[in-house]
């Protein structure tokens, strides 16, 4: 139960007309891309719904957006994410140079006072992905208080400098506020893991979990739907005492069900069009997705969203289609005699072979399937079998036989049982048994393992070689 919740881890502003925001990028550090998208409530903050800029011949970028009410912007140019803010008929400059950034220009003082509480996002996004985070070793809530709320509040003095306009104020403080509670949460989730939720904490998670969902600013801040779903774990997982078993396979549809509970209106809409489209960004191919959309289309039968996510709903609704048969494509049995890597290999001797082992969940395995038709093409004359073996438990079963096909990955496919799992895990993990997939293996023909840790398909040249030098 522990382990599954981790996973769940304008005041009215003046009508404007739509007028150009002018913005330079000088580009002393060799950029080639940058992309860019609004943080507002009329965008969903995704990366892959960025707009993609190139330099111009003098190796700078330069914008012109439309807008008609001010606006923070992300930018990103891989190496770093920066945000800016952005008014009508602005003209403002970045400096890039040594990854350091300096502004210029008509909101100069929003973009200085954006840059520094990065600095703070920056702070909580990193204790949810490290580990060496100065939070991480501290159970008290006092001192965890003393280190959080200095931060908070030299936040919030950054927004008494005299010039920045009130509605700015009001939408960053909202983004404070989300960001912290976001951090809160996320460390009484580490806690909880760790059994070291006392007392004090859960006074303190109450008094969180009672704190409005639906302020002005919400949905400006990228923790909303992070804090959103931690709230739901929190409450369901840690109060409810619920377990894994009581929501099954229907994950999003729990997530849909609490949204629709607790929200309304513009955060509703907000909130169910991100989990829709999250799933398709990362290629999860959830089977309730298709189902949630259509309550997202009757709710809001209007929504801006729409034809955004209308075309990743479809596509998961014919990820589902198992008529159909791709030719090349076999399914082998697991029963009780298959329990070691050996067994699984044995009927292939006499052939090269190359496997894959990887999971239907695991996003790194599926963008490897991209290569996989530039590899098969370079090495066609070299007689190369292709193994593909899932550690995906029963209840993935359809999933796993949809996605081989989806992504037409002709071969032969194999679904570990127990035994085979815990088999792999030995023999291919590290000394704890932690397998890191996606992992490739060559075995030669005569069945022994020509290379326990080969290259992978994105790395074309050395896979050849690998391939090449085992008989």
């Amino acid at each position: 139960m522990k382990n599954y919740f981790l996973f769940l881890f304008f005041v009215f502003v003046p009508a404007f007309a739509f007028s150009q925001a002018h913005w330079v990028i000088e580009n002393h550090d060799s950029i080639q891309e940058i992309r860019y998208w609004p943080l507002d409530e009329e965008h969903l903050h995704f990366y892959s719904l960025a707009t993609v800029q190139t330099p111009d011949p003098d190796n700078h970028f330069r914008f012109s957006i439309p807008i008609d009410r001010p606006a923070p912007f992300a930018f990103t140019t891989g190496e770093q994410t920066f945000e800016v803010y952005i008014t009508p008929g602005s003209s403002d400059t970045v400096v890039i140079k040594d990854n350091q950034l300096t502004f210029r220009g008509t909101n100069r003082l929003y973009n200085e006072t954006l840059a520094k509480l990065r600095q703070s996002d920056d702070y909580c996004y990193s204790f949810s992905v490290g580990r060496s985070h100065e939070l991480t070793p501290i159970k008290s809530l006092s001192e965890y208080n003393r280190i959080v709320q200095a931060k908070k509040e030299a936040d919030l003095t950054l927004l008494q400098q005299e010039g920045l306009s009130e509605q700015f104020v009001k939408q960053q403080q909202s983004v404070i506020e989300w960001r912290y509670r976001y951090l809160f949460l996320h460390k009484a989730g580490a806690l909880f893991q760790n059994d070291s939720l006392d007392e004090d904490w859960m006074n303190e998670l109450h008094r969180v979990l009672d704190m409005p969902l639906m302020d002005e600013y919400a949905l400006y801040s990228n923790h909303y739907i992070d804090a959103l779903q931690g709230i739901i774990g929190i409450r369901s997982f840690i109060l409810e005492k619920k377990s894994p078993e009581d929501i099954g396979d229907s994950f999003n549809t729990f997530i849909a069900d609490q949204y629709c509970n607790c929200l309304q209106g513009k955060y509703l809409e907000y909130a169910l069009a991100t989990l829709i489209y999250n799933d398709y960004f990362q290629q999860s191919f959830s089977k309730e997705i298709p189902e949630i959309y259509q309550r997202f289309e009757s709710l809001f039968p209007e929504s801006r969203f729409i034809p955004i996510l209308r075309p990743g709903v479809n596509e998961t609704a014919a990820f589902y289609d198992n008529d159909k048969k791709i030719d090349g494509i076999t399914f082998l049995p697991c029963d009780s005699t298959i329990q070691t890597f050996a067994d699984v290999i044995a009927p292939l001797t006499g052939k090269v072979i190359y496997v894959d082992l990887w999971a239907t969940w695991c996003g790194p395995c599926l963008k490897m399937f991209a290569y996989t038709d530039s590899l098969k093409q370079a090495v066609k004359d070299m007689d190369i079998t292709y193994l593909y073996i899932s550690i995906d438990e029963d209840r993935n079963q359809e999933k796993w036989v949809s996605m081989a096909n989806h992504y037409r990955l002709k071969g032969y496919h194999i679904r570990t049982n127990k035994e085979l799992n815990e088999s792999i895990h030995t023999f291919f993990g590290d000394k704890n048994g932690t397998l890191a997939i996606p992992r490739f293996v060559i075995v030669n023909k005569k069945g022994e393992i020509a290379f326990k840790d080969a290259a992978s398909p994105d790395d074309l040249q050395q896979v050849i070689e690998q391939l090449s030098s085992t008989k």
